[in-house]
């Protein structure tokens, strides 16, 4: 397997060798000199000018020094004129070797550059980082990643340092600042040559950025521009000039507060380019008056597979629940009788106790609900009560913690003392007894490695909190009530004194795995349309005129009259008129009315709640499409 690379920065690639390993195997690496043409045009299909050749018959059992080989051979071969190494390695060797994430901050793959961006400079993706470093350390309002060729990995690698800088205003991403200064037909060649050449704009960089008023892209690539573009509702200045733009999105035109829209050198067609120069406000007279066309709606974004918490599913009543999962092994099942009986004495005894004690009344429900789940046949036990004791446990814990501090301090009460011995029995054997499945020690891995901020974390709990008591007080159907209460508890752990990383990874991942519970009911049922208000309007006409009528139908007659929602009641059932389900339209209609909060929450999230922008984007879509039908 043969794999070509470009080294952005042969100093980067030294200073982080080290902190890469590879298991030893046998290599071969052969240096090319660059030709004075592009040997990577298509009418040549070998390298020419080889130079030297280096092979290496001893194993190499780490990155680093694979590295130091391969920034040892460029360095002989002068920094100037070889770019280019060839890495001859087994197929196992180089898919351990140059996997994304250790790559993307030191290496661009040649091959994966277009064409047209071959003979630009090389991306100054080390500048740019320590750009964002210093932006990030000095807090500033103003970030300047002008005149340093990103374009491709390079530039995704810096949208994803770019997400946590909320409190950008000012954002420059084309030319560098002293070729700014200059009129468009006094910069140079060099000068256009060294600027970026972003064809995209990431969904996941404009839901961060919602406070900048300058934003300058001109001498970019872009083809195209997202519709989210329209919510950075504090843009005073957008620059794209000299781009490859041909139509401008109508979501546009939200943008009230541009007074500098710059579209020169574009070959714009929709809108006009006499219409553009314009400004804001006749951009958006001209959509307004362009015909509506009918598009097919656009197929739901992909949403990645629930896991690492509790997980969550669609019940027959269109409703979200908790996903019992699969019934666990026999072998695993056998193997935890007896521990299985002593904590059930042991947490049976805790009741009691924290039932008649002075400060720890709370946590009965908690261990009523952790017997409730310990105490089912052992034929039935499943990943899914799994999840639930582990759940519950965290809270436990916390308790224990609590209560061990004031023992130390000599703060507790005899009545609470007495929790103490049925708590280290219990919490002594549910690690064991969890960690005795191949569930259990899943979810312990996966906690352990995911690791954040607290403090982001907190932000995270303080922001699902909010949203979750707005769902259960607007949308109370979405939700089962179990599935309502565990959301509720598994949030209000994150962030204690005991097991706080753990707990905190847990709540997160499971404050996820609701969202995606919920966009699994939606996108079950979206195809045959939403209830919307003003299509229960409609049937209610029809019935009115001897149409179809259905017991939903009466229903829809009673509170449409109103200007009501179709599924006021939260009914569960699918209209034989409409052909949707009111549980789904209610959980759409929940997102459309918070989809900022929504957008807020994916970017407090981090990279595992990605999917949920453009999935909030894509259901504000589909439901308004409705609602004008």
């Amino acid at each position: 397997m043969t794999t070509r690379l470009s080294i952005l920065n042969l100093n980067a690639a030294r200073r982080r060798a080290r902190n890469h390993g590879l298991g030893p195997d046998f290599h071969q690496i052969t240096t090319y000199r660059r030709p004075s043409r592009p040997w990577h045009s298509p009418a040549m299909t070998e390298p020419p000018n080889i130079s030297r050749t280096r092979q290496l018959r001893r194993p190499i059992g780490a990155h680093a020094r694979l590295f130091t080989v391969l920034t040892t051979l460029l360095a002989l071969a002068s920094p100037l004129s070889a770019r280019h190494i060839t890495v001859t390695l087994p197929a196992n060797a180089a898919t351990e070797l140059f996997r994304p994430e250790t790559i993307r901050p030191l290496m661009a793959t040649t091959a994966t550059l277009p064409d047209d961006d071959r003979d630009l400079p090389l991306p100054q993706l080390d500048e740019a980082l320590r750009r964002i470093a210093e932006c990030r350390r000095m807090r500033s309002k103003q970030l300047d990643l002008g005149g340093l060729s990103l374009r491709g990995e390079a530039w995704e690698a810096v949208c994803d340092q770019l997400v946590d800088l909320t409190w950008l205003t000012h954002f420059y991403c084309g030319l560098a600042a002293d070729a700014r200064k200059k009129p468009d037909w006094q910069v140079t060649k060099e000068e256009k040559k060294s600027c970026n050449a972003v064809r995209a704009l990431p969904v996941r960089m404009l839901a961060a950025l919602q406070r900048l008023v300058v934003l300058d892209l001109r001498f970019n690539r872009l083809t195209a521009l997202p519709p989210e573009l329209g919510r950075l509702t504090a843009l005073t200045t957008l620059t794209l000039d000299n781009n490859q733009l041909t139509a401008l999105p109508p979501e546009l035109g939200r943008l009230t507060a541009l007074t500098g829209l710059y579209l020169d050198g574009n070959p714009l067609v929709s809108p006009p380019m006499d219409v553009a120069k314009q400004g804001i406000a006749a951009i958006r007279a001209w959509f307004e008056q362009q015909p509506p066309t009918e598009q097919p709606p656009p197929d739901p974004p992909p949403v990645p597979t629930q896991g690492d918490s509790i997980r969550y599913t669609v019940t027959d009543t269109g409703q979200v629940d908790l996903n019992p999962g699969a019934v666990l092994p026999a072998i695993e099942r056998d193997a935890q009788a007896v521990k299985r009986n002593e904590m059930l004495d042991a947490a049976e005894e805790l009741q009691g106790f924290a039932a008649s004690s002075n400060g720890y009344k709370s946590i009965v429900p908690h261990i009523e609900k952790y017997r409730a789940a310990l105490a089912k046949p052992l034929s039935e036990l499943s990943e899914g009560d799994i999840e639930i004791l582990f759940s519950r446990g965290i809270r436990l814990q916390q308790a224990h913690f609590d209560l061990r501090r004031e023992v130390d301090r000599d703060e507790a009460p005899p009545p609470d003392r007495r929790l103490m011995g049925p708590f280290e029995q219990l919490l002594g054997l549910h690690g064991p007894f969890l960690q005795q499945t191949t569930h259990g020690t899943f979810l312990y891995d996966a906690t352990d490695r995911d690791r954040r901020r607290r403090e982001d974390d907190l932000e995270l709990k303080k922001a699902e909190q909010a949203l979750h008591d707005a769902l259960v007080a607007k949308a109370p159907q979405v939700l089962t009530a179990q599935a309502e209460e565990l959301a509720r508890e598994i949030t209000e752990s994150m962030g204690g004194d005991a097991q706080t990383e753990r707990a905190n990874a847990f709540g997160r991942n499971a404050i996820n795995n609701k969202n995606k519970g919920i966009a699994e009911l939606i996108q079950r049922f979206w195809r045959t349309g939403f209830a919307t208000p003003r299509r229960a309007a409609k049937t209610v006409g029809k019935v009115a005129v001897g149409g179809a009528a259905t017991a939903l139908g009466a229903k829809i007659a009673t509170t449409s009259a109103v200007g009501q929602s179709v599924i006021v009641g939260g009914a569960a059932v699918v209209d034989a008129t409409l052909g949707t389900n009111g549980v789904a339209t209610q959980a759409a209609a929940f997102i459309v009315n918070h989809a900022d909060a929504f957008r807020r929450l994916a970017v407090l999230g981090g990279p595992k709640y990605e999917w949920l922008s453009p999935f909030v984007d894509w259901v504000v879509r589909i439901y308004r499409k409705d609602e004008t039908k």
